[in-house]
């Protein structure tokens, strides 16, 4: 699997809270999989349970599988031992952080993520949650970035972008 080179917003790895750490491990460990065909299941469930977040494995498979068929346009996931990590990386970092921090979890908004449709960004905003629910359970802290919102989910970024592709890398 290819590394993004884009190095637009990005931020030391290593600064980063646990609880980030392990969703950007997570999203990462699974596009591995997805793109080389590996089964990363039991590694990627065994890390979750192993951090407290066992049931946030099925929401982030349900939310990934979204975000493989229905991106309208390449969607930046690096390599699990990258230390750069992709605006489009803290993009789904700060959607499950806005579930956690912004006390929208008992009422959820309809929300618009830059690069899925309506309707997907509809489904994969109850993963979005779910993941949300488990981290907060389990005390992780997953801090806002301000990128993503109620109804008007994600800004956008300029980058070099292949309009309807729908590719992660």
């Amino acid at each position: 699997m290819a590394c993004s080179t884009n190095k637009n917003y990005f931020e030391d790895l290593s600064a980063l809270p646990f609880g980030e750490q392990l969703i950007l491990w997570s999203v990462r460990l699974w596009v591995q999989g997805f793109k080389t065909e590996q089964n990363t299941n039991d590694l990627l469930s065994h890390g979750l349970k192993l951090a407290g977040v066992a049931n946030a494995y099925v929401a982030l498979d349900r939310l990934m599988t979204i975000i493989a068929s229905s991106a309208t346009r390449d969607v930046e996931i690096n390599c699990v031992g990258s230390d750069v990590i992709t605006f489009d990386e803290h993009t789904l970092i700060d959607a499950v952080s806005f579930w956690i921090n912004e006390n929208y979890i008992t009422a959820p908004q309809f929300t618009k993520l830059e690069f899925l449709p309506p309707a997907a960004a509809r489904c994969a905003e109850t993963y979005f949650c779910d993941i949300a629910l488990s981290f907060k359970a389990a005390g992780h802290s997953v801090r806002r970035r301000k990128i993503t919102n109620s109804k008007n989910y994600a800004v956008k970024q300029p980058g070099n972008y292949l309009p309807g592709s729908r590719l992660l890398h």
